[in-house]
């Protein structure tokens, strides 16, 4: 009778553990297999209608990082979720600034954009609704909006971003809606890499002495990676531009500084730099290279200026060279 007993609590033990075993990998293989929520629709699919998400180009500091050409409706009869790209096709930067060109079928629509920023596999997590405010475009149309990606909770590594273009009848995207079924129109994914800048230091280029009136090129260190940069012209603490690079004309001489403050993930950096603005001491030198000698008719070149001595005033004239004969 023990040896009876023995057997049959040895082979309940094997059970739980067996079963604690099985628990453990279903919830294994259910993490492993998380997936991106598809969206539907409540109404018509997209490609009966024109209601598509057509050309997309994303721009870094006037540099194009990611450019689709116009591709119509790639969804199914049940999903308007397509996953455009299966490879890492660009990377945004934590913290930084970019422009998005969206374009659209025959109809208005309204776009939104997330970034999975925590690659957690949902658009659900703060930060994620990327284009707040944005307003419906005319149909036919290419608009192009900006967003920024923020800093915090951020993972790094290849995620996703998603864009959802809806005919809703003036209604906007929510920060919400990621999942939620379109009433006509298209959603697209796209897989991406997300970084943060290793590194905080601001920086610029500029000459170090230039003539009155002339252009003084400011060009900065930091083209991508930073989320805010300030021009302080004449360092005295007023911000005068936010652009990424900076062109400027000092009307009178003397020594002006500027300062730069340039931030990312990391915080806040500054740096100054000064320039010594001085007048001619010689007429200009009038000079210029062109970029071909001999051009078929109807194509185009450029002229290119040379002048010396400062500058500020050119005249352009152009004729064949038999009316300049005798």
């Amino acid at each position: 009778m023990k040896n009876r007993f023995t057997q049959l609590k040895n082979q309940v033990g094997s059970l739980n553990r067996f079963t604690l075993l099985l628990a453990a990998v279903v919830l294994s293989a259910m993490s492993a297999s998380a997936q991106y929520c598809q969206s539907g629709w409540t109404n018509a699919y997209c490609s009966l209608n024109g209601m598509s998400i057509e050309n997309v180009t994303i721009i870094s500091s006037g540099t194009t990082i990611y450019d689709k050409a116009k591709d119509g409706c790639n969804g199914s009869t049940t999903s308007s979720s397509t996953l455009i790209t299966s490879t890492s096709a660009f990377t945004l930067n934590g913290g930084s600034n970019y422009s998005i060109a969206i374009g659209c079928g025959r109809f208005p629509m309204n776009m939104g954009v997330w970034i999975d920023l925590n690659n957690d596999k949902d658009f659900n997590d703060a930060g994620e609704f990327v284009s707040t405010g944005w307003t419906q475009q005319a149909a036919n149309s290419t608009k192009t909006y900006t967003f920024s990606v923020g800093c915090k909770n951020i993972k790094t590594g290849v995620t996703r971003l998603r864009i959802k273009g809806d005919y809703a009848f003036g209604n906007t995207h929510s920060a919400g809606s990621s999942c939620t079924n379109l009433s006509y129109g298209e959603e697209e994914d796209y897989t991406m890499t997300l970084a943060v800048s290793g590194s905080l230091a601001a920086g610029f280029f500029m000459v170090d002495t230039a003539y009155v009136k002339t252009k003084v090129n400011m060009i900065n260190n930091n083209q991508t990676g930073y989320q805010y940069h300030g021009w302080d012209i004449g360092d005295d603490g007023s911000i005068d531009y936010t652009t990424t690079n900076v062109t400027e004309k000092f009307n009178s001489t003397g020594k002006y500084c500027v300062r730069l403050y340039s931030e990312n993930c990391l915080g806040r950096d500054s740096v100054l730099r000064c320039v010594e603005i001085v007048r001619p001491t010689a007429p200009p030198v009038a000079d210029f290279v062109s970029s071909s000698n001999a051009i078929e008719l109807y194509n185009s070149f450029t002229l290119t200026d040379l002048s010396t001595n400062g500058a500020i005033y050119w005249e352009w004239f152009m004729y064949q060279q038999s009316d300049s004969a005798g």
